[in-house]
């Protein structure tokens, strides 16, 4: 791996990687979720835009990509039908605490049967 004098081997990778891909380096690339009508059009719309195809993701018609701003705007811009953008960051819950207090009985009791006798 080539290193530059006073930089660190992760910002040294991180520009070979880059200049190999063809990518500028200095935008800083997100992560998103890419649907459209087939998994294929996505990749199509990403590639197009000049966008990384990270993944693919046809059980919903998708793809993951990697994009900077003006690729994200590029991908805007083509104006695909049924082309939708997610970001793809983690979820988290929106109740921090305990859980709310649904009603539900903790715990399924069959019925008491009584016999006649």
């Amino acid at each position: 791996m080539l290193r530059c004098a006073g930089s660190s081997r992760k910002t040294a990778h991180r520009g070979i990687v880059a200049a190999h891909l063809g990518v500028a380096a200095n935008y800083r690339r997100h992560r998103y979720i890419v649907q459209s009508g087939s998994a294929e059009a996505a990749r199509d719309a990403v590639l197009l835009a000049g966008g990384i195809v990270t993944g693919d993701l046809s059980v919903i018609r998708a793809v993951a990509a990697s994009l900077d701003e003006h690729e994200m705007a590029a991908l805007r811009a083509e104006h695909v039908a049924q082309l939708y953008v997610f970001n793809d960051t983690a979820v988290a819950a929106s109740s921090l605490g305990a859980l709310p207090e649904t009603y539900y009985p903790a715990k399924w009791l069959p019925p008491i049967c009584m016999s006649a006798g």
